[in-house]
């Protein structure tokens, strides 16, 4: 998926249904949260929409956010502004070692956002943070993603001395590529845009290494870049379409993020979606008949009357499958969501400090939980999360050693 959600620590059941929308959300999930999840889900895996805009906050959290220590202080955020995209990765990584799944890539995520933390709090006004997602065959994902983010620095922080303590946003902007997956072309355009030399072998390494360049990097620049290394070309006609289907849309989508907030059950929820994505899909093949925003007249007065109930009647079965970069839509899909904040596979970044093979190698179970940092595996004498050794873990914690 592509744009920042708050799914993972908003769990509250086991999980049911497609791995990559999950419907068992809490109740107290922001509205916007939710509708953001909607619209990036039906996007990426019913439009194949090439390019999407999102923001992402460097702020502080609302006061119902800050529930642990990842969560104090200036942190990367969704649009909802609440918890730390670092506090959702870890809870995140949790789930996935509780499902017993696999969890080199969601923890290249969790690291690479601590790094992107960093890049942000160092950029100043108007810089460029970027990262590249190739598409990763071994899970089935024929096309890939460039993650493009310029950086605002909030009105008012301007006096502000210290640049890591002013309030900032990016301004994301997702590409879709669908051609030429090699891995040397992906090389090639971080090296064009940046002016590095990056020798990536691996698609975890691709998503370990944000980059950070001191000017912003124009849109044309980027759209002559992707156009030439591969052969990206915006299809207007697709993402007129897909904004059109929103908008008639939009009272549905209340309606579905209404019964969301009201507690409502799986049972509800799951054909209530299922309806969601089977009409998008039915207008997607007639956009010249896609309607205005439904309404009925009541009384004297024209009022907007969503019926989603109705629509589950009759489009509330399970649709086609479909292959994204969260997973499968397929509810027997076995390999679950690889993404951790929406992103396709996001911010990734002290890799560097972690091995190839650790990162990519299938034995990522073998070792031991940091101590520590709690996210680390360790394998030896030293996490290669947090670099703490053993004999350093001992003299801090004389009374947990093993004597």
């Amino acid at each position: 998926m592509i744009s920042v959600d708050a799914r993972p620590q908003q769990i509250s059941q086991p999980i049911k249904g497609s791995e990559a929308f999950r419907l068992e959300y809490n109740p107290t999930i922001p509205e916007k949260a939710l509708y953001n999840d909607i619209i990036s889900y039906l996007g990426e895996y019913r439009f194949q929409v090439q390019k999407y805009q999102y923001k992402l906050f460097y702020t502080l959290g609302t006061s119902a956010a800050i529930e642990d220590s990842q969560a104090i202080g200036l942190h990367i955020r969704g649009e909802e502004k609440g918890k730390s995209l670092l506090a959702i990765g870890k809870k995140g990584i949790e789930d996935r070692r509780e499902r017993g799944l696999v969890t080199q890539k969601v923890v290249a995520d969790y690291l690479g956002m601590q790094q992107m933390e960093k890049q942000i709090a160092e950029a100043n006004d108007g810089d460029t943070i970027m990262y590249a997602s190739p598409a990763d065959s071994e899970e089935g994902y024929a096309y890939g993603f460039f993650y493009i983010g310029h950086v605002v620095v909030e009105e008012g922080q301007e006096h502000i001395l210290d640049n890591s303590k002013k309030e900032k946003h990016l301004e994301m902007t997702a590409i879709r590529l669908e051609s030429h997956q090699d891995l040397d072309r992906y090389n090639t355009a971080v090296k064009l845009l940046t002016g590095e030399n990056p020798k990536f072998s691996t698609v975890n390494q691709f998503i370990a290494h944000p980059k950070r360049v001191q000017r912003k990097i124009s849109m044309q620049e980027i759209d002559f870049v992707m156009k030439g290394i591969f052969d990206f070309a915006m299809d207007s006609k697709r993402q007129k379409d897909f904004a059109k289907v929103i908008q008639s849309m939009s009272p549905y989508i209340q309606e579905f993020i209404n019964l969301v907030k009201s507690g409502a059950s799986h049972a509800v929820l799951e054909p209530a979606f299922y309806a969601l994505e089977n009409y998008a899909l039915e207008l997607q093949a007639k956009p010249e008949i896609v309607p205005e925003v439904p309404m009925r007249r009541e009384n004297a007065g024209v009022h907007m009357q969503p019926n989603l109930a109705g629509l589950v009647q009759t489009h509330g079965y399970e649709p086609p499958k479909a292959t994204g970069s969260c997973g499968s839509t397929s509810k027997k899909n076995k390999l679950g969501s690889t993404d951790l904040y929406g992103q396709g596979s996001l911010w990734e970044g002290e890799i560097n400090k972690l091995s190839s093979n650790e990162l990519d190698s299938e034995s990522e179970s073998d070792g031991f939980e940091c101590p520590n940092c709690h996210v680390g595996r360790v394998k030896g004498n030293e996490c290669p999360h947090c670099h703490i050794t053993a004999e350093k873990w001992v003299e801090m914690h004389p009374e947990l050693a093993c004597v």
